[in-house]
């Protein structure tokens, strides 16, 4: 059997070469090389998409938009600017467009959330610690932040990557957005089913490659391209900047064909020089990927909306090109007079002219159209298509308006981005994006403590305002023995904005009377409120951790008559039921309850001692003195009991 590749294998790879490099031994460097070089130039035999990914990104930068180009040719496009050197649209559409759509994928980002199966307390824990580990390096790195870049990725050329791996001789996790150009898989393997091995090139200066490398100095300075050069630096526009300092870098994995093989590769290499080779048994790659579409005959590159809006985007910009063509040769006044009437020094631009005439026809001033009013109701017409395509036509702007009974902030939010958004499939793919971020720090993580049995993490403690230390060992949750998933959720099911969120919780507070103040400003959780809520919260915050303390190691702390004593009983109650049920140490929970019977007692003191006070004060001395209504200065008031205390 044969294609247009060449000769088919029995395994489903197709090649003209040799290009199964993962299967040769560590050893045999020169052949994983050269078949590392026959598989990459196959698989980079792919103009194709790089010319739409140099169109897409042509038109959203507004740059060097060449009308002549491949994808631009049919196109009578006249934006030329300083000669053809620089060009741009008059109206960029497309980035409108696009930055909207995004703006709206990433407004609420989910976070990950570690589940466990029905496990004990220790595993619960270790999930918690877990949970927060991630949260601390998705801020540590700014995945956050290049989350929306991978999103704008995705929406524009149909696939995002973002790359989480091991820094370079240091443990600790790196991560980064990878540009889809710069992503080689074969194409053979997508049509029906995931790659199974995937190349990661960039150019990197030789200076750096050789710190990393100092052994391979001489290769380094030597090394060549792989890949089409001048392909590559025309698709980033460096027409002017020399590239004689840059080495052309290359990674390649192949994943394990089954647990344990040992095919699974990971390979850093130059065209001269086989740089590092180490086995991969995980059995996924260090990429979080987000394809806008699916392509049915490209299942890893996709499609994005750079795709479906080209064409409105240029027809947009052609008829606006034309309307203005119009307004230059047809927007100028004319007077039409009968010849010999009137001559050319009597008409003027001065108010109060007097323009004698003869004749039966008075001359006449004529103002033409500037621009006909079809060419102006299309251009409306294209950029309502370029929203409808994108999926924005049912937004709050376009006039329609919220149902009767979303008075919310959040219920208003997630009207119009679910119910009324045709996008709801991306936004459905942005959570499980963000659970691949966390599977590939949590894979990271596992693959540095293989390496260095005492790495140790730090996690933010309970509510962010600590940290702890901790080994991985005595936190992680390995999958081979202990079973756990990984969910998206909410970052928080009130609203962004501070004053849809107060009003969400002034409404709990009136349905729950019972709430207290602290839970009041926990549940606000604004940036400007946390320092004036750390006060407000310190008693319950300390009583907290007493509990979590004499759960988890055993340890007894004694109440303190200053604490909200109370509250400390409400909760260290509610956590002796939580114990019990998880199964949790016996002599941990008797530790517990030992606090909670000396908090009750401390509380009985301090009630006995108000009554006392109480009846001290109704019988007062005749001879004491009063203040003007009649209240003795040394008597402590105490609120009635049908008043409620502030």
């Amino acid at each position: 059997m044969s294609n247009g590749f060449g000769d088919g294998f029995p395994d489903g790879h197709f090649a003209p070469r040799d290009v199964y490099w993962w299967l040769y031994k560590p050893g045999n460097k020169r052949k994983v090389l050269e078949s590392l070089n026959n598989d990459f130039e196959l698989l980079t035999n792919d103009n194709q998409r790089l010319t739409a990914y140099e169109t897409y990104a042509a038109l959203y930068n507004n740059r060097r938009i060449d009308p002549g180009a491949p994808m631009l040719a049919s196109y009578d496009a006249k934006w030329a600017i300083d000669h053809g050197k620089y060009t741009r649209c008059p109206y960029n559409l497309m980035k409108q467009v696009i930055d909207e759509v995004t703006s709206r994928i990433t407004k609420s980002q989910p976070k990950a959330k570690f589940l466990t199966h029905g496990g004990d307390a220790d595993m619960q824990r270790q999930a918690n610690l877990m949970e927060r580990w991630n949260d601390s390096q998705v801020y540590e790195l700014y995945q956050k932040q290049k989350v929306d870049r991978v999103v704008k990725d995705s929406c524009l050329y149909g696939l995002g990557a973002l790359k989480i791996g091991k820094a370079y001789r240091e443990d600790r996790l790196e991560s980064y957005r990878v540009h889809p150009g710069n992503l080689y898989v074969d194409l053979q393997e997508t049509i029906f089913e995931s790659p199974t091995r995937i190349h990661h090139r960039r150019f990197v200066p030789k200076n750096a490659l050789k710190i990393y490398f100092p052994k391979n100095a001489n290769e380094i300075d030597a090394a060549g391209t792989v890949s089409d050069h001048e392909r590559y630096v025309s698709f980033y526009g460096h027409y002017s900047q020399g590239t004689q300092d840059m080495v052309e870098l290359i990674e390649s994995w192949h994943l394990p064909s089954f647990e344990g093989a040992e095919d699974g590769q990971r390979v850093l290499w130059i065209n001269n020089k086989l740089l590092q080779q180490t086995p991969y048994q995980r059995r996924s790659f260090p990429f979080a990927f987000f394809n806008w579409k699916e392509d049915p005959h490209n299942t890893f590159y996709g499609t994005g909306l750079g795709e479906d809006l080209l064409g409105v985007h240029i027809d947009c910009n052609v008829t606006i090109n034309r309307k203005n063509t119009a307004i230059e040769f047809a927007s100028n006044p004319h007077w039409v007079y009968r010849k010999g009437s009137v001559t050319e020094t009597d008409i003027t631009n001065a108010p109060g002219t007097k323009i004698p005439f003869t004749g039966d026809v008075a001359p006449q001033f004529i103002m033409p159209p500037s621009v006909p009013s079809d060419l102006v109701q299309e251009i409306r017409e294209y950029e309502a298509r370029a929203y409808k395509i994108a999926g924005l036509a049912s937004a709050l702007g376009a006039g329609e308006r919220v149902p009767s009974g979303l008075e919310t902030g959040r219920a208003v939010e997630s009207y119009f981005s679910v119910e009324q958004v045709p996008f709801s499939e991306q936004l459905k793919k942005s959570e499980y994006f963000v659970q691949d971020v966390a599977n590939c720090n949590v894979a990271t993580g596992r693959e540095i403590y293989e390496g260095n049995k005492k790495w140790s993490i730090v996690v933010p403690g309970e509510r962010g305002r600590s940290i702890e230390v901790l080994r991985w060992k005595d936190v992680a949750l390995d999958p081979r023995d202990e079973s756990y998933v990984i969910r998206a959720t909410p970052a928080s099911a009130l609203s962004e904005t501070f004053a849809s969120r107060l009003g969400e919780v002034e409404r709990l507070r009136a349905q729950d009377p019972l709430m207290t103040r602290a839970e009041f400003y926990d549940l606000l959780q604004m940036p400007d409120v946390i320092n004036f809520e750390d006060l407000k919260t310190s008693q319950r915050d300390n009583g907290q951790a007493m509990i979590e303390k004499a759960l988890r190691t055993g340890e007894f702390t004694a109440p303190s008559p200053f604490m909200d004593l109370p509250q400390f009983i409400i909760d260290g109650n509610e956590e002796e039921q939580k114990a019990e049920r998880m199964g949790l140490p016996e002599t941990n929970i008797a530790t517990l309850r030992r606090m909670i019977r000396r908090a009750n007692e401390l509380e009985q003191k301090k009630q006995l001692a108000r009554q006392m006070q109480a009846q001290a004060g109704a019988i007062t001395p005749a001879a004491s003195p009063t203040t003007d209504d009649g209240v003795s200065p040394n008597s402590v008031q105490q609120p009635q009991a049908n008043q409620q205390a502030v």
